[in-house]
């Protein structure tokens, strides 16, 4: 969405939003803004990412608000009058000294350089910025510098307090970025293991901060991110292919650690997704990854099922993504309580033919499980299974009991056909119970099934109540056909006496108006509206009035 676009849409919260105030506005990198938006006492951090072709890409606003609050359209609209889209260069004419330029023209060095040292004693941030510019004596970086820069760049804003402030935020940022170059430089210019502890260290400390400080703002979060972007751009920027091979062994040796650090497995992960771009390395990476993840097999078989979740999750993926699951199938077993990873697990088996083993873990996950709502997605697994291996004992079973959670009037008719009349009973009014609260919650598949199930009880014109508790307008426009040729007046008197608390847009409701106004004839729908009694019309029933001059 452009920005004026934006604006448009959100004119109505226009006005408030100019009220805020918006200041020190950052550009974090192209098209990236962060700034603080004041309102009353208290202010908020937020962000505005644009694309290349200046369209609003992502907002965000740490407030409790959600969605596009006032203070994300006042970044935006801060932006939009102090952006400027193309400059033009000019011959710039002869500088003219300011004051200050011609007081330090004519002042003594030693009176300026006493007069600094007093003022640079007096302001710590200035004297931390004055000192990182100009000290140009020979540093040894090692784990105790890092501390140390980290901690200047701290108090350098705070002092000695134990609280920061949201507005001292940005400058500690400001301040670590600028400190933290030449850590960065060093630790980035060879992958080595002692590097790779420097530089994890580093984000420990980072880290630290962010936490034993409460700092909500999201600065912090977003600094150890962009430093581990930077991180995986200087490793994909070496140029030399076996130093390139030997970082990459390096990082995947670092996960395959007894004990290993989560950073280092998202880094790795990261790694991976950025090599899918280059066949080569992406090739290498997993040919290492299945090496060692051959040799970790042979070496703790018996104890491989307690590899830790992550890093075998990973794996998983990897492996499934690069047909290379069959191979080593047997070094994968079911998590408890890790949906995703059985799911992709099972399903993966499926493909490799292997029903039966497949089977018995769905079954076990489900005896294992403390709710019900955990089984469906290995009863869908079991119901498509059966299905398709025509096992109708099996899957009369698997069905009456979490079909009741599946709208498919398929299924019912298998369970009335192959259950048990008990089993059906209880079935039948389960299913019927959750459809009901179902589309009562917006669910228009429930709603589906609910009326489908009338119909075969030859109860249609219940229809009318239906819709009426759905309080739905997307399905009342879905149905309206139906209603209204099942019975017109009951048709007009429910659209008009519901109260719609669900998709209230305004093409929905023209459509369902403009079906009434070609269906039924002016004459024949004022003398309906007139005769309908009721405490309370909707706003169908105001527009319908007002399209007839009632």
């Amino acid at each position: 969405m452009t920005i004026s676009n934006f604006i448009t849409e959100h004119k109505l919260k226009l006005k408030s939003a100019k009220k805020l105030n918006v200041r020190d506005l950052d550009e974090l990198e192209k098209n990236n803004f962060v700034a603080y938006v004041d309102e009353a006492n208290k202010s908020y951090d937020v962000q505005l990412v644009l694309d290349n072709k200046k369209n609003i890409k992502s907002t965000s606003c740490d407030c409790d608000l959600g969605g596009i609050c006032t203070h994300i359209i006042a970044l935006v609209t801060f932006v939009s009058e102090n952006r400027s889209e193309k400059s033009v260069v000019k011959k710039a004419p002869k500088k003219k000294l300011s004051e200050t330029d011609e007081i330090l023209e004519k002042i003594n060095a030693e009176d300026l350089r006493n007069w600094l040292s007093k003022t640079l004693n007096k302001n710590k941030e200035l004297a931390f910025n004055f000192k990182k510019h100009f000290e140009s004596s020979t540093i040894i970086i090692d784990k105790s510098f890092i501390k140390n820069t980290i901690q200047e760049s701290i108090t350098s804003i705070i002092g000695k307090r134990k609280k920061v402030e949201t507005s001292e935020v940005k400058k500690i940022v400001d301040n670590l970025n600028v400190s933290l170059k030449p850590i960065l430089d060093f630790i980035f210019l060879k992958f080595t293991p002692e590097n790779h502890s420097l530089f994890n260290f580093l984000i420990h400390e980072i880290e630290e901060f962010n936490y034993s400080y409460y700092i909500t703002s999201t600065r912090i979060t977003k600094l150890i991110e962009n430093l581990y972007n930077v991180k995986l751009k200087s490793l994909f920027n070496i140029k030399e292919i076996e130093e390139w091979q030997n970082a990459i062994r390096f990082f995947i040796d670092s996960i395959f650690e007894p004990k290993f650090h989560i950073n280092d497995l998202n880094f790795a992960k990261n790694v991976y997704e950025l090599s899918k771009t280059n066949e080569f390395q992406k090739n290498f990476f997993i040919q290492y990854l299945e090496e060692k993840h051959q040799a970790l097999y042979s070496n703790y078989k018996e104890n491989f099922p307690l590899l830790a979740y992550e890093l075998d999750s990973i794996i998983l993926i990897i492996f499934t993504e690069n047909n290379l699951f069959a191979k080593y199938s047997n070094n994968f077993k079911p998590r408890r309580f890790q949906n995703a990873y059985n799911i992709l697990l099972i399903k993966e088996l499926l493909k490799n033919n292997e029903t039966e083993l497949a089977e018995n873990y769905c079954l076990e996950q489900i005896a294992g499980n403390s709710k019900t709502e955990y089984d469906l997605p290995y009863a869908e697994i079991l119901i498509d299974l059966y299905t398709q291996n025509k096992d109708n004992l099996k899957l009369a079973e698997i069905l009456s009991e979490y079909g009741k959670y599946i709208y498919s009037i398929e299924h019912y008719n298998f369970i009335k056909e192959n259950a048990s009349t008990e089993k059906f009973k209880k079935y039948r009014q389960a299913v019927l119970t959750n459809a009901r609260y179902s589309y009562q919650s917006g669910n228009i598949e429930a709603f589906d099934f609910y009326f489908e199930i009338k119909k075969l009880d030859g109860k249609e014109n219940d229809l009318f109540d239906m819709l009426a508790s759905s309080h739905n307008l997307e399905i009342f426009n879905q149905y309206k056909e139906i209603a209204h040729q099942l019975d017109e007046i009951k048709f007009l008197k429910t659209v008009v006496q519901t109260t719609y608390h669900y998709n209230k847009n305004e093409s929905t409701t023209k459509e369902i108006i403009d079906f009434i106004l070609q269906k039924i004839d002016i004459p024949t729908l004022k003398f309906y509206l007139k005769n309908i009694k009721t405490y309370y019309f909707n706003y169908i029933h105001n527009e319908l009035s007002n399209a007839i001059n009632i």
